[in-house]
């Protein structure tokens, strides 16, 4: 592994059960995946990062997709994104990844710096701020060592744990050096849900890149604009997250 740059694995696929081709519905002409990359791109990472999706047809689009978009792209087992994760970041030869997911297309660069800062000036295997729900879930960002992923793999038997890239290491602590990151106050809002599972949330969002209209798209103007504009909140209050049954 020789390349210590910052370098994100952005996780993607197109036959999510509840949404389906999620990441390519448009809202003011541009993709969910080119605001989720635009974002990434503010951050350390800039245009170190790769989509991680299946060599499953349904993908073929988002492949396409990518090709046109000159976005660099890997493909991978379909169900087992563990070892998808690890054959990604071993094929780039890189030291660490920060692991970005693609239900979270207005993640703060902010946040991704922050954690990259964190793994860079210690000696983690992992670093987290998803173990607890402290964040806005949607702004769920994990640095990780490609020698844990690939251990995490060597490791993991079972296929519902496979199926996450990283779900090993956060139930098998014991085994890594896992740094869990709380939120500051001012990010400490995690009744707000700013992920994309639903139709709902897909609706929750436009407003909000509406709502900002051409101001900065972070996550201090995002909670400035739902706190003045309440109603909105309602939009995706009662969807069910289906993460809740493996974090606090």
């Amino acid at each position: 592994m020789n390349t210590r740059k910052p370098f994100a694995i952005i996780n993607v696929r197109l036959n999510s059960k509840r949404l389906k081709e999620k990441i390519l519905k448009k809202i003011k002409n541009k993709t969910i995946l080119e605001y989720l990359i635009n974002q990434v791109k503010k951050s350390q990472i800039k245009n170190n990062f790769i989509i991680n999706t299946s060599k499953h047809k349904t993908n073929e689009k988002l492949i396409n997709f990518c090709k046109m978009k000159k976005y660099n792209f890997y493909t991978g087992p379909e169900n087992d994104l563990l070892k998808r994760t690890r054959l990604c970041a071993e094929a780039n030869k890189v030291y660490y990844f920060v692991n970005i997911f693609s239900d979270g297309p207005l993640i703060d660069p902010e946040i991704i710096n922050d954690m990259i800062d964190k793994y860079k000036s210690s000696n983690y295997d992992f670093v987290s701020n998803d173990i607890k729900t402290s964040y806005p879930p949607g702004n769920e960002v994990q640095v990780v060592k490609t020698s844990a992923i690939i251990q995490a793999d060597n490791l993991c038997k079972k296929s519902n744990v496979r199926e996450h890239s990283t779900l090993y290491i956060k139930l098998n602590q014991n085994k890594f050096k896992v740094c869990s990151i709380v939120a500051p106050k001012k990010y400490r809002r995690s009744d707000l849900n700013i992920e994309l599972d639903t139709i709902l949330d897909f609706k929750f969002i436009k407003k909000i890149i509406y709502g900002l209209d051409k101001k900065k798209i972070n996550l201090l103007n995002i909670i400035k604009f739902l706190d003045n504009n309440s109603q909105l909140k309602k939009i995706n209050s009662r969807v069910i997250r289906r993460w809740k049954k493996y974090r606090k």
